[in-house]
């Protein structure tokens, strides 16, 4: 307060000096009608108030200019206009300064309702390539019907819904995608992320660990300040980073009939490391009597304390620990039972408590990684003792050094963890030799790790059930990951948006394996807007489909299947744009559902429409990054991440675009299902040679 209060003085006292140089004595007399003063000291009284109460404002008009800015969604279409080239200007005049992660967060824009009609639209023409004529026919009569009866009071209900809340959308969201499924988290929640430095950087899984551990209690710590940077698109529109706050310190507690979350956030100061089937809590602060108060753990204190983990005596082997943590991986409703049960002794009921309120969970694994395609595999299941699947954020260290994150997904999009994971890769450092690197600072007294226990007597033989569904599921999930020979520069090169680019090559691999177009989820963000997380962008379309069957088609050519290829980007490259505006279909038509829910109504007959009724047999998401900036010792498989299908006869596609020559597909799917990762990865490599070809 100080510091703006003389910021404002010193204007204020500019102002009087130039008012008294100036000749506006006179004035000054006339304006306020007072002549006991000369008029030179009326006049430097006046340029002192009008100098001191324009400062005072600036910071408030700032605001409400930015806030009124933010509204503007005309730059995601139209870059090249006076308009946005006018909208860009006035919005480097008003970059705040001082930046904190949260500052943002009440000037964003509210989720927009999308129109009916226009919503109706969207999901008319999707729905199109997917149904036969007679059933679109039945569709579009059903769509029509919804449109002038059913859909008028729902959407009157979802506008004075968006008057009344920061966002119309979040509670639903949260409760529909999430909290209310009562399937098993691991595979079909939860997410993997891998984050892999070169062998020639470090194979010590004790330095790996301390490392990434400490950067991320760091990342924690900048949050709770304040300090962590604000996500922004083109470096100007800031992202929500609300997200941020369920990162950390966050579990999601099991119930009937609907799951919630727990978050301690800014209160939790310790972390929990899982070894061997055994629990430990490790404080993650300790007094520093230089500071005169509490600091953070170094790397090396880190390391210290995880070296006592690993060479603990006292702990039980391994062959003699229960695999407690697989009731973890259970249908929702049976663990919740069973953690009620849990909770019935205090011993039980501390390690829990421990356990859910802290910042993270560390798992050390046994084994080496293996492939970058089995890793996959292992950081999304474990063995049944090694991952907490309620836990927002389980970080994963393998016997070779090599890493990635479990992340329960109503935690957290895959955009908030493409932060956490660049700020530690970019910091983590090392010797030569690969250890740790030391420092002369003189070592805390620290409080050593303790070991968290458990009383099963009667669990035993739910926890073999749970272990043995895991590795079941661990079995018949299928997982392949590959790089192929060029990124997104090629496209790039001949004028396509890189994503729809990679769209349509999901499109013609499923079309050549499959001989269909299905149903397809594409994630786009919708954190331009206060509390938002996600929309469907259905990247197919009617002209898609004549494109996929145009590429084996002997008598087209290649310049109608160059144009084809094109205008089948161009619709999704709109269509993502207006998701990414909050105008895409599926979440007002998901509000639409939960609205009638809400009123009593019957099941409106939209719902109950076979179109309504497809899944998604194609789930896919670009995971973002800006990790090629740092110019850091990675490989192609440096970065990956994925998910589960939606679907038990699909496929789950998650692609990670590096630079202009490196790019990872991550195809997950159920062999159940008689389907093949490895199949459909070889699919969409072909269909990348070949999509380039038509170009030659």
């Amino acid at each position: 307060m100080g510091q703006k209060l003389d910021e404002r003085l010193v204007v204020g006292l500019a102002c009087g000096a130039i008012f008294c140089i100036l000749p506006l004595p006179r004035l000054s007399e006339r304006l306020i009608g007072i002549s006991a003063f000369p008029g030179f000291v009326l006049a430097g009284l006046v340029g002192l108030g009008l100098g001191y109460g324009a400062t005072s404002m600036l910071p408030l008009v700032r605001r409400q200019l930015l806030k009124r800015l933010l509204t503007y969604q005309g730059w995601l279409t139209n870059q090249k206009s006076l308009k946005t080239k006018a909208w860009a200007l006035l919005m480097k005049l008003c970059r705040m300064k001082n930046e904190t992660t949260f500052m943002y967060q009440d000037m964003l824009p509210k989720l927009p309702v999308p129109s009916l009609e226009e919503t109706l639209r969207r999901y008319m023409e999707s729905i199109k390539p997917l149904l036969d004529a007679q059933d679109f026919d039945y569709s579009k009569k059903v769509i029509l019907e919804f449109q002038q009866k059913d859909g008028q009071v729902l959407q009157k209900y979802i506008e004075d819904r968006y008057k009344k809340t920061r966002n119309w959308l979040s509670d639903w969201w949260m409760t529909a995608a999430y909290m209310s499924g009562r399937y098993q988290l691991p595979i079909n929640s939860n997410f993997y992320m891998m984050h892999n430095v070169l062998p020639e950087v470090t194979t010590n899984q004790l330095a790996r660990a301390a490392n990434i551990l400490y950067y991320s209690l760091k990342f924690y710590e900048n949050n709770c300040k304040g300090v962590t940077p604000v996500m922004k698109i083109q470096k100007m529109v800031p992202m929500c980073m609300d997200g941020l706050n369920t990162l950390f310190g966050t579990a999601r507690i099991p119930s009937s009939p609907v799951d919630y979350m727990q978050t301690t956030n800014s209160q939790s100061k310790h972390f929990v490391v899982i070894r061997n089937g055994s629990f430990y809590r490790v404080e993650s602060y300790a007094y520093d009597m230089k500071a005169g108060e509490e600091r953070l753990l170094s790397v090396e204190e880190l390391y210290n304390q995880l070296e006592i983990i690993q060479t603990d005596k006292t702990a039980p082997p391994e062959d003699q620990t229960e695999a407690v943590a697989a009731l973890t991986s259970q249908e929702r409703d049976v663990w919740a039972k069973q953690r009620e049960k849990l909770l019935q002794d205090e011993t039980n009921k501390a390690t829990l408590e421990t356990i859910e309120s802290a910042v993270i969970i560390l798992s050390f694994d046994n084994e080496d990684a293996g492939d970058i395609s089995q890793q996959a595999k292992v950081i999304f299941t474990g063995d049944g003792k090694t991952r907490w699947f309620d836990k927002a954020l389980s970080l994963v260290v393998h016997k070779d050094g090599k890493a990635g994150i479990n992340v329960e997904h109503a935690a957290a999009d895959a955009t908030h963890l493409a932060q956490l994971t660049e700020y530690y890769l970019s910091r983590e450092k090392y010797t030569k030799a690969g250890h740790i690197i030391t420092s002369a600072t003189p070592a805390r007294t620290l409080e050593a790790p303790k070991r968290l226990l458990w009383k099963l007597d009667g669990f035993k033989e739910d926890i073999n059930v749970a272990q043995e569904k895991l590795m079941q599921m661990k079995e018949m999930i299928d997982t392949y990951i590959f790089s192929p020979s060029y990124g997104k520069g090629f496209p790039k090169s001949v004028r396509l948006s890189p994503d729809g680019y990679f769209q349509m090559i999901i499109q013609l691999a499923y079309w050549r394996l499959h001989k269909e177009v299905v149903l397809t989820y594409e994630s786009a963000s919708t954190r331009l807007f206060g509390l938002g997380r996600t929309e469907t962008v259905r990247p197919h379309s009617e002209t898609s489909r004549k494109w996929v069957e145009s590429m084996d088609n002997p008598n087209i050519s290649k310049e109608e299947r160059v144009s084809l290829l094109r205008k089948s980007i161009l619709y999704q490259n709109k269509y993502r744009l207006e998701c990414t505006g909050g105008y895409g279909c599926d979440r007002h038509l998901l509000g639409m559902l939960m609205a009638s829910m809400e009123l009593g109504m019957e099941k409106p007959k939209l719902y109950q429409d076979k179109a309504w009724q497809f899944k998604y047999k194609l789930s896919t998401s670009q995971t973002p990054t800006d990790i090629v900036k740092y110019n850091l010792p990675l490989d192609h498989n440096s970065l990956n991440g994925g998910f589960g299908p939606t679907a038990e006869d699909g496929y789950g596609i998650a692609y990670v675009v590096l630079d202009d020559l490196r790019l990872n597909f991550n195809v997950t799917c159920w062999k159940q299902s008689g389907l093949s990762a490895r199949e459909f990865g070889d699919a969409l490599n072909q269909a990348m040679l070949d999509m380039r070809a038509i170009f030659q």
